[in-house]
């Protein structure tokens, strides 16, 4: 298995500086934030995007991945705009090198009938599947928000059979649904194009606050264990969302922790 850590845990860091750091600590990538030009976005230029390229090939960085923020269910409505939307990012994640592309379900809108916009999702990632398996880069709807659950995120899959779809596995957003581990990675496999990793503990109120790797209450060594049983050669990006959660320790900290720990669970 290979192993990245997500921009979002320093968007105003410069890449080459954040690059650099990642290298030292033993990553063989990272993935992109897509969006606001932090740390790359559909909106940049040739130039901008061989730039990128050439910090991630100094510091000998892969791609992981791309993470647009798309919404499926919501954008799947205006199917025309959604597919340029997915389109822009295809082509920014093939400029790039980065095989993946994460995508999010988003929320059901209200009142409308849950098969029928999981079939209408289906239908908008099959309408770029194609475009998407050409460039050499794989959509991957994440568990999260309507689409928690692994199992909703398989529905999804079982319609938009392709091999250009694929699943993001968020191992805490999946805990926090209460859906056992190994019932999730049951549901997703094969199609597992990449997974979040990262660590928790419950509060009384419910809410999964994160913590470093092995501090808290998610069986990551166990996941790694099932992955590596089954031949899962992909990625573990770690996502430390210290941009929507300040309290939480600088990339610096987390990052070289997260790499040791990992390391230890796919120790043989």
């Amino acid at each position: 298995m290979k192993l990245g850590f997500s921009t979002l845990a320093a968007i105003d860091r410069p890449l080459r500086d954040l690059a650099a750091m990642l290298a030292q600590a033993g990553y063989d990538g990272v993935e992109l934030r897509g969006k606001d030009r932090q740390h790359v976005d559909p909106a940049m230029s040739a130039d901008e995007r061989r730039e990128v390229v050439r910090i991630l090939a100094d510091t000998g960085l892969q791609a992981a991945a791309v993470t647009s923020y798309t919404q499926l269910a919501q954008d799947s409505a205006d199917p025309a705009a959604a597919g340029a939307t997915l389109r822009a990012y295809i082509d920014l994640a093939h400029d790039l090198g980065a095989p993946m592309v994460r995508v999010f379900g988003g929320s059901i809108p209200e009142g409308e009938d849950r098969a029928a916009v999981e079939r209408r999702m289906a239908d908008l990632l099959l309408s770029v599947a194609d475009d998407a398996g050409g460039a050499g880069v794989c959509l991957c709807l994440e568990t999260h928000d309507s689409f928690t659950r692994a199992s909703a995120v398989a529905r999804v899959l079982a319609l938009a059979d392709h091999p250009a779809v694929a699943a993001l596995w968020d191992v805490l957003n999946q805990f926090e649904t209460g859906e056992p581990p190994l019932e999730a990675l049951d549901a997703l496999w094969p199609r597992i194009g990449y997974l979040h990793v990262k660590d928790g503990f419950t509060l009384p109120d419910g809410r999964h606050p994160l913590c470093l790797m092995g501090a808290g209450e998610l069986p990551v060594a166990e996941i790694v264990a099932a992955l590596k049983r089954r031949g899962y050669d992909g990625y573990l990006v770690v996502e430390w969302e210290k941009a929507w959660h300040p309290e939480l320790a600088d990339a610096d900290v987390a990052a070289p922790q997260h790499i040791l720990k990992l390391r230890q669970y796919l120790a043989p």
